[in-house]
């Protein structure tokens, strides 16, 4: 799985989500009949105009169909721009982001304590650093 820096988040003039990423280019990702795509001029994903769903439901779908279909994880850093977005809107979404990685440190801390218990360690005392990393199982079982 690759990981890429999202480096826009916003609502366009046409009210649909999209997400830049940095290097990824996910121009075939119609092909997953998920409702979401690729603008190849502005190099964003993009969402339609919500109807049903929230612009969280959209973010969540965008990110996550990156992740099972395309092999990548999109992940936010300080450098992220938040062009038309609600305060609200921003921390659901800061907060689902923090939320995963709590969740990936709780798998890797659950396999890994024993055997080396200082890395985890600084792992979870550091995991406000560890957000633009791709947290994996760096070791062989």
């Amino acid at each position: 799985m690759t990981i890429d820096k999202i480096l826009e988040i916003g609502i366009d003039e046409k009210e649909r989500l999209f997400i830049k990423p940095d290097k990824e280019r996910f121009t075939l990702i119609y092909r997953t009949a998920t409702e979401v795509h690729w603008d190849n001029n502005g190099l964003f994903l993009f969402s339609p105009k919500p109807k049903e769903w929230t612009y969280f439901d959209w973010f969540r779908q965008i990110t996550g169909v990156t992740e099972t279909e395309c092999s990548c994880r999109l992940i936010l850093t300080d450098e992220t721009k938040w062009t038309n977005i609600s305060d609200e809107l921003k921390r659901q979404i800061t907060d689902c982001q923090k939320s995963s990685l709590q969740n990936k440190l709780d798998e890797l801390e659950g396999k890994w304590s024993k055997k080396y218990p200082v890395v985890t360690s600084s792992w979870r005392n550091n995991r406000d650093k560890l957000s633009a990393l791709n947290i994996r199982q760096p070791f062989a079982s």
